[in-house]
């Protein structure tokens, strides 16, 4: 299970890919076709790719999914993050990208999990939400974080955060 769900078969596709808001898809790392077909069929203009070089399981290297990235019309921009070292400069890299790269935008990692945990800090922020809140309201637009080290990332994040008034 990729930790994520969509809410309809309408925004389903290979991918999986879920949509968190008009300017927001998020999911698992594409093939080549699947970027062709995000550029094409679902409008996207960026990858923001949250995988590390040489990454097991990978099925593109971040370096060959900018080619084609590229090669197809897409911004490609990557904010390589490792599930074993997690940290806040992460979380403020990819918040900072985020809010700068063209959109729409296809927020990705291997199985889509840092993409479900940074999506559900972003709409906790974003929302000013305690962490229970902004993982039922994640839920209900169809990412869930399913591995207890990522929700107690997240939990650590906007604890952190919102209780700073840092939303």
């Amino acid at each position: 299970m990729l930790g994520l769900r969509a809410r309809s078969s309408r925004q389903t596709t290979e991918l999986d890919l879920v949509r968190y808001s008009d300017s927001v898809l998020l999911g698992k790392s594409p093939t080549i076709r699947d970027i062709e077909r995000l550029a094409r069929k679902a409008g996207v203009r960026t990858l923001l790719n949250l995988n590390t070089e040489g990454e097991p399981g990978q099925l593109l290297s971040p370096n060959v999914e900018a080619t084609w990235a590229h090669a197809t019309g897409l911004q490609h921009e990557r904010v390589s993050s490792d599930v074993g070292g997690l940290r806040t400069e992460w979380v403020d890299r990819f918040l900072d990208t985020l809010e700068k790269v063209d959109k729409p935008v296809y927020v990705h990692s291997l199985r889509g999990r840092r993409a479900a945990t940074l999506m559900i800090i972003h709409l906790g922020l974003a929302r000013g939400l305690p962490v229970l809140q902004a993982l039922a309201e994640a839920r209900a637009l169809g990412i869930d974080c399913e591995l207890e080290p990522l929700r107690r990332f997240i939990a650590a994040e906007l604890d952190q955060r919102v209780g700073e008034g840092r939303a």
